[in-house]
């Protein structure tokens, strides 16, 4: 089966989400594919993700990290009356310059909680570790046990039960 361009996919799905009354399974037998295959691209679209083969763009909404520092950086050699034109034209204030650098001054102190992670970190490797053993001894003991008693079976079956004689 060829692969449909972009454009083609767009129009199908447009056209399903257009339908009125028509059921999907006759858009998609109309347009030769897959009933299930229209049902994904519909759900995609819904969910404003790209179509198969159409390239996926990132857009970046979450900008609370990166345009502080921008702005710290443009504002850095700016006098007064320069900052005071660059917070109007980016509708900023001066007193958001100021915690921004202050926030970005500012080194918690991280290295005990560092400290606590590492040894959690180690303990739950350990645990891990130790409930992985654990499992395999017991699996170890299991298949020994069924092995066992299918060798019991099979004994009885062929020699008899013991109790005849």
């Amino acid at each position: 089966m060829p692969q449909l361009s972009i454009e083609a996919k767009e129009a199908i799905v447009t056209q399903a989400l257009s339908r009125g009354d028509a059921p999907l399974s006759s858009i998609a037998a109309a347009n030769n594919i897959g009933y299930s295959t229209l049902q994904k691209w519909l759900r995609r679209k819904r969910n404003g993700e790209p179509l198969p083969g159409e390239p996926f763009v990132v857009q970046v909404t979450d900008t609370a990290h990166t345009a502080p520092l921008t702005h710290l950086l443009a504002t850095a050699a700016l006098d007064e009356q320069a900052i005071g034109a660059y917070c109007r034209q980016h509708g900023i204030h001066s007193f958001q310059l100021q915690q921004w650098r202050e926030e970005l001054m500012k080194h918690p102190n991280k290295s005990s909680s560092h400290l606590n992670d590492a040894a959690e970190l180690k303990r739950l490797r350990n645990e891990n570790k130790q409930l992985k053993q654990d499992l395999r001894r017991k699996e170890k003991a299991l298949a020994e046990t069924s092995a066992l008693l299918v060798l019991k079976k099979k004994a009885n079956l062929i020699w008899g039960d013991g109790a005849d004689d």
